[in-house]
């Protein structure tokens, strides 16, 4: 789809190893509550979904990224992705997204995420400067209080562009 945000894959991991984690040692007779059982694979799975996931107290956060078990999730993920000739998704995935944490794993230090967007090729000043302000608006709009930036190759011909106008009028 064009989109690598590492924040999908720890919904996913979210729903089955935090939220589901009392459904895999369930039997038929207790699989109950967040719990369903599947009568074909003989299995207690958890209902729950990356679409339930509304976010966990920072230090748990950080604490399940940092951790073995997150890390083990993203290895097999990545291994099954590569069996399907997906391998084009890992590689990449572990360029367009991704975080650090700090040395203690502690704090999350840094963190980003990449989509497509398709501009035009070719723009005048005026089209470059509306499509920066379109996407400027809407990540104030989404994200106010997470700082950060977007960038695109767009981006770097515009600001020549903008000062080779700047410059003319001068």
């Amino acid at each position: 789809n064009g989109r690598y945000c590492f924040m999908e894959d720890f919904a996913k991991y979210w729903a089955s190893y935090v939220a589901g984690a009392d459904c895999s040692n369930q039997t038929e007779a207790t699989c109950a509550g967040d719990c369903a059982y599947d009568p074909q694979l003989k299995v207690c799975h958890t209902t729950k979904t990356e679409y339930d996931y509304t976010g966990l107290p920072a230090q748990e956060f950080i604490a399940h990224l940092g951790s073995d078990k997150f890390a083990a999730y993203q290895k097999t993920r990545q291994d099954t992705m590569t069996a399907m000739g997906r391998e084009y998704d890992v590689l990449l995935g572990n360029k367009l997204t991704g975080y650090r944490l700090t040395p203690d794993k502690s704090a999350l230090e840094f963190a980003w995420i990449s989509f497509n967007a398709t501009f035009p090729t070719k723009n005048t000043v005026e089209q470059a400067n509306t499509w920066y302000e379109r996407w400027s608006q809407f990540h104030d709009d989404h994200s106010p209080d997470i700082g950060g930036f977007h960038t695109t190759d767009l981006y770097k011909f515009m600001v020549t562009q903008n000062e080779m106008v700047k410059a003319a009028v001068m």
